[in-house]
């Protein structure tokens, strides 16, 4: 994916801080702009796939240098201007305005329908595309498939959910999924394009050669990131 947030795989970033007790939201602050997010998405000022893609956008140096609320934050501000719910002028006007009276009351929302909503899709996650998948699903379970590699021309301006060790290599059929819209077509303006997902199970080694010989790593995948393996060269596959 070509940007500072695909890291799996790298080395020399030290090891994973765990936390004992870790409470679920560090500041207030985080709690609020989780919220958030995920009410604009309910109001069809934002779409995930455009949250996740305005993420990936971010220079490698802020983006290192920054925490994860932080990353979400800006990916907020991004998509509410883009979709003409707010302008920078008015982000602006509102930091000035708290930088010089924190204390100020923030807006509030009575609306407990909406609320209700908004707590379903934050457990039960993204509802299913609008129109069900008319084909039947490419693969079945225990299918070996390979997948596409992507190619990005300027890292932020497309999107994809394959992550970049998963690219170019092969793998076994767990699961066979609900279809979901694919996110590539979502940020590149193409509609909806729903699709069969899969799980994917690869061999921990065919990914890193370090891993352990009984490892393996199991990945959701749209239908349109693979292709039965063995079918040729691998391919490649744009974004926009």
């Amino acid at each position: 994916m070509n940007g500072p947030h695909d890291l799996g795989g790298l080395p020399g970033f030290g090891a994973i801080p765990i936390e004992v007790d870790e409470p679920l939201f560090h500041e207030s602050w985080h709690a609020r702009i989780f919220g958030t997010t995920f009410a604009s998405a309910v109001a069809r000022a934002l779409r995930i796939d455009l949250q996740r893609c305005a993420v990936e956008g971010i220079p490698p140096a802020l983006y290192m240098s920054t925490t994860y609320y932080e990353w979400w934050l800006h990916a907020l501000e991004e998509c509410l201007v883009d979709a003409g719910a707010l302008t920078r002028e008015a982000i602006d006007e509102r930091v000035q305005r708290l930088a010089t009276d924190p204390d100020a009351p923030l807006p509030e929302r009575d609306d407990p329908e909406f609320d209700a909503i908004v707590q379903a899709f934050i457990h039960h996650g993204i509802p299913a595309p609008p129109e069900p998948v008319q084909r039947t699903a490419r693969f079945a379970v225990a299918d070996a498939v390979e997948t596409t590699v992507v190619e990005h021309p300027a890292p932020g301006r497309e999107h994809t959910r394959i992550p970049g060790y998963a690219q170019g290599k092969t793998g076994v059929v767990e699961r066979v999924l609900a279809p979901q819209s694919l996110p590539d077509a979502v940020v590149a303006g193409r509609g909806e394009l729903p699709e069969h997902v899969y799980a994917v199970r690869f061999r921990a080694r065919d990914l890193w050669p370090d891993a352990g010989a009984r490892d393996s790593v199991c990945v959701d995948l749209w239908e349109s990131y693979l292709r039965p393996a063995g079918a040729g060269p691998a391919a490649t596959k744009e974004t926009s």
